[in-house]
């Protein structure tokens, strides 16, 4: 053994072909560890030209010592055109000096995979490295199997990625972080810049994406810049392994296109796409259309008894959106799949969207732009609690609070949703078992005439809806709106309950304030509320039963103004003069 410039070496014999380094003299020697389990780059002659392959025959003798820490201090070192490809490594971990003391750069015409590649490893990291792109195209760090495209091979597994740099080329397809079936890991405390000076235009750039994987967790992460998502889960089932056990947490993104997008497109098989998945005090500035969004796709060969979603918690997220007029949403942008605050929804065939253990709670968005057409748009969708959620809209020229579309088994309970121009709640396309319990609705503005404030469309069928003890608030001004409740004429909608709901702010006389609509005999009249202020109040169902309609001043007791128009059809109008004291009214049908 001997030791040179600090290193510890082992001579070769001189017909070795497997030593590392050769001196100036001829002499073959072989990089040693250190007492700590260490070797450092610098031991095998890097030179700032292709060191990449220096860097990669460095691993390749930690890994054949039996593991350890490779170090690579301070400087800039040139990962050629590939990258640093680590291949079938255990045990070897990637130390930098931190911050961007240790630099990677890629050279021009870079088509590697990423700067550093985990594939087919098993139980290796990353930590403290700067990859500069440079303005060249690729991904920062990545690990999956042997290949990323067709995801063949063996699953990297227990990779750890932390407290890295990573900056990418500008508006183009690539990935700051990306996992790939990677089975166990984590991503925790790196910076990702997209280095974007347009994050309102979506090019498909990530942040941090993990394609498939399990046991993952993706952990106080600063991403910015990025024109396309800060966070990415996609699940291409006919490549990847399904999400299980993924843990997003407290992670910061700003000045991005989107927040966190989960996205899910399945064949016959992988069926169960986010299993057991935490979306958790994750944080977005100066986000410009995404909030948090989730959409499923390609359904073919699923059957009603398989969940794509079962166990998914998005609690406790903050998304401040931008007030930049150039990052607007288009007016034509489909609410569905971008624009609201909260997007959540899937397959056309909603009984091939089997959904369980969904919740979303406590999470706040902030200062959607006036173009995005809804708050929270959920559909189709499947089984969803939502419930302790603020959502605010900048002013009042969007057009929807909460779109409920071909939603089944879901309650939307004590949330907030601020400014809407057109409907507080607008629930179309055969949404059934649906409840809208407690929430509170504020400066719901209507801008036109034959608006209402919570409106079952035509064309839809939907059946058990409950809006039940919601509260609306007007807390300077007038209301102008014409309808409270709407049952679209010439659509069947059984079995509804629409009662307790409280209305308070002064109502502009002007417009009919009330429940009207075409309802069957069985659906639930239910009670109205309004309170101070001036207020007219009328009902006409072409298809009541009731023997009579009553108007109670609930301070009082006493019965106000009630008028029956039809006793053939059971249609009826009340109108209640100025409720100066403040009191509060039902209307119930009896």
């Amino acid at each position: 053994r001997t030791r040179a410039e600090g290193f510890a070496y082992e001579v070769a014999a001189s017909g070795a072909s497997d030593h590392h380094v050769t001196t100036g003299g001829g002499l073959k020697l072989y990089v040693l560890r250190d007492a700590n389990l260490r070797m450092n780059v610098s031991a095998f002659g890097p030179d700032g030209t292709n060191d990449h392959a220096t860097i990669i025959a460095a691993a390749n003798a930690l890994d054949a010592a039996g593991g350890g820490y490779l170090d690579i201090p301070s400087g800039t070192y040139d990962i050629g055109t590939g990258g640093i490809l680590l291949s079938q490594l255990s045990n070897v971990h990637i130390r930098g000096a931190g911050g961007k003391a240790t630099q990677l750069k890629k050279a021009a015409g870079f088509t590697g995979t990423a700067a550093v590649i985990f594939s087919e490893c098993s139980n290796c990291s990353c930590k403290g490295v700067y990859v500069d792109s440079d303005n060249q195209d690729g991904n920062g760090i990545a690990a999956g199997p042997a290949n990323f495209n067709t995801l063949a091979g063996t699953n990297s597994s227990e990779i750890h990625v932390s407290d890295n740099i990573v900056e990418l080329q500008p508006d183009e397809h690539n990935y700051g972080i990306l996992f790939a079936n990677v089975d166990g890991g984590s991503i925790i405390n790196n910076v990702v810049d997209g280095m974007t000076a347009e994050p309102w235009v979506n090019n498909a750039m990530e942040g941090i994406e993990c394609l498939g994987g399990t046991n993952i967790r993706v952990i106080g992460n600063k991403i910015k810049n990025i024109s396309g998502n800060a966070i990415s889960l996609f699940s291409a089932v006919s490549l990847s392994s399904p999400f299980k056990n993924i843990v997003y947490a407290y992670n910061q993104a700003e000045e991005c296109f989107g927040l966190i997008w989960a996205t899910a497109s399945f064949g016959s098989s992988y069926l169960n796409s986010f299993l057991n998945v935490s979306l958790v005090g994750n944080q977005g500035r100066k986000i410009y259309q995404r909030g948090i969004s989730g959409n499923i796709s390609a359904e073919s060969g699923v059957t009603a008894s398989d969940y794509v979603i079962d166990g998914m918690l998005i609690a406790h997220n903050q998304v401040d959106f931008s007030t930049s007029a150039e990052g607007a949403v288009s007016g034509s942008t489909a609410a569905f799949s971008f624009s609201a605050a909260l997007s959540i929804g899937g397959v056309a065939d909603i009984s091939k969207f089997e959904c369980r253990n969904v919740v979303h709670t406590g999470n706040i968005y902030d200062g959607m732009d006036n173009g995005a057409a809804s708050l929270a748009s959920i559909g189709p969708m499947k089984g969803l609690n939502s419930h302790h959620n603020k959502y605010r809209r900048k002013d009042s020229t969007g057009t929807v609070g909460a779109y409920l579309y071909n939603a089944k088994d879901c309650t939307i309970e004590r949330d907030v949703f601020e400014k809407s121009q057109n409907y507080a709640v607008l629930v179309e396309q055969d949404c059934t078992n649906l409840a809208l319990i407690g929430n509170e609705f504020i400066d719901m503005d209507q801008a036109s005439a034959g608006t209402v404030q919570i409106l079952f469309n035509s064309g839809s069928s939907s059946t058990g809806v409950r809006v039940h003890d919601n509260i609306w608030r007007r807390p300077t001004g007038t209301w102008s709106t014409s309808t409270l409740v709407a049952f679209s004429s010439g659509s069947a909608h059984p079995q509804q309950n629409v009662s307790g709901n409280r209305y308070y702010g002064t109502v502009n006389v002007a417009d009919e304030v009330g429940f009207v609509g075409s309802l069957p005999a069985n659906a639930n009249r239910g009670t109205f509320t309004m309170s101070g202020g001036a207020t007219s109040f009328s009902i006409s169902t072409t298809a009541c039963t009731g023997s009579s309609m009553v108007a109670v001043n609930q301070t009082s007791g006493t019965t106000q103004n009630v008028t029956r128009i039809d006793p053939t059809t059971g249609s009826f109008t009340a109108y209640l003069a100025a409720a100066t004291d403040g009191s509060i009214y039902s209307w119930r049908v009896i």
